[in-house]
This record gives structure tokens, sequence and C-alpha cells, in this order.
């Protein structure tokens, strides 16, 4: 199945969602690579499963609230840090990243 119509499949219809999903997805990972995270051990850092995380980052499944706190506080990062489009750059210091 394309990935689209994947994407489309787990998180319903609705574009914003999609979209929010697929943002919030390229900040963990950009996140999670800058602090040279495995998947696993950013899942356990939030008390969540690899698959998960994986899930997450391809924009897959969109994450409530409570679980997008959690990654905030793993990365010591304010939520518009994993909410908004280029959030994670933008709140990587030149030496921080990669």
């Amino acid at each position: 199945m394309p990935e689209k119509s994947r994407q489309a499949k787990m998180l319903g219809k609705d574009p914003l969602v999609q979209l929010l999903a697929r943002t919030f997805g390229e900040n963990v990972r950009v996140l999670r690579e800058s602090q040279h995270l495995t998947k696993k051990e950013l899942a356990d850092m939030v008390g969540s499963s690899r698959s998960h995380i994986t899930d997450i980052e391809d924009g897959l499944i969109d994450a409530d609230f409570s679980k997008v706190v959690k990654f905030a506080r793993a990365f010591e990062r304010p939520l518009d840090a994993l909410l908004t489009p280029g959030g994670a750059l933008h709140s990587l210091g030149e030496n921080e990243r990669g």
C-alpha cells in the first residue's frame, strides 16, 4: 500500500491530522537523531515501544497530548519544537545539530 494511503487509513481522512502527525514525526526524528538516541532508547524514555516510535516518526499515527508532553520533556524542548514545521531544527543550536 502506498505510504500516503496507508497514512490516510491510519489517521482517517482529515488532512490537518495527517499534516500534524507528519510534522510531529519529522520533529521527533530530528531531535532523536540529534541526541544520538536509538528508537528503543527513546521508547524507554517516553514509555512506548520501538515500533510505536517508528510509526510516529513515519507520520502514521498521531500522539495524544500527554504523549507529546512526554516527548518534549525527554528532549528538553518546548512543545512548539515538536508541533510546528521545522520546529526541531529551529530549537537546536548550531553546535547541537547532527
